[in-house]
C-alpha cells in the first residue's frame, strides 16, 4: 500500500471557504494541500487532492472485497468461532504494533 503524502491539513470556515474558493483549489491542485471545511467550529467537509480521494476509494475498495472474501469463507462457521478468531489476530496485531 503505498501511502499518499499532503501537506498539513488547513481548517477553514465555510463563509471564508466561499470567498476563497478558488484560491483553495489552486493550493489542493498545485501544492498538494488539503483543508477542511467547518461550519460553526466543526467539521464539515474536506477539500483533498484527488490522488487522496483515488488512493481512499482503491482501499475503500480493497477492504470491502476482504470483507466479502472472509464472509464467503466462513458463511457455514459457528458466530462465535469467528469472532474469537478476529479478536485474536486483533490482538496480535497490536501487539505487533507496540514493538
Amino acid at each position: 500500500m503505498q501511502v499518499v503524502q499532503v501537506a498539513s491539513d488547513k481548517q477553514i470556515g465555510i463563509a471564508k471557504a466561499r470567498q476563497k474558493f478558488g484560491n483553495i483549489v489552486e493550493s489542493v491542485q498545485y501544492g498538494g494541500e488539503a483543508f477542511v471545511i467547518s461550519r460553526n467550529g466543526k467539521p464539515v467537509a474536506a477539500v483533498v487532492p484527488v490522488r487522496v480521494l483515488e488512493q481512499y476509494q482503491r482501499e475503500r475498495e480493497e477492504l470491502f472485497g476482504l470483507i466479502e472474501r472472509v464472509q464467503a469463507v466462513n458463511q457455514n462457521a459457528d458466530p462465535d468461532e469467528v469472532m474469537y478468531d478476529v479478536l485474536e489476530a486483533q490482538q496480535g496485531l497490536r501487539g505487533k504494533q507496540q514493538l
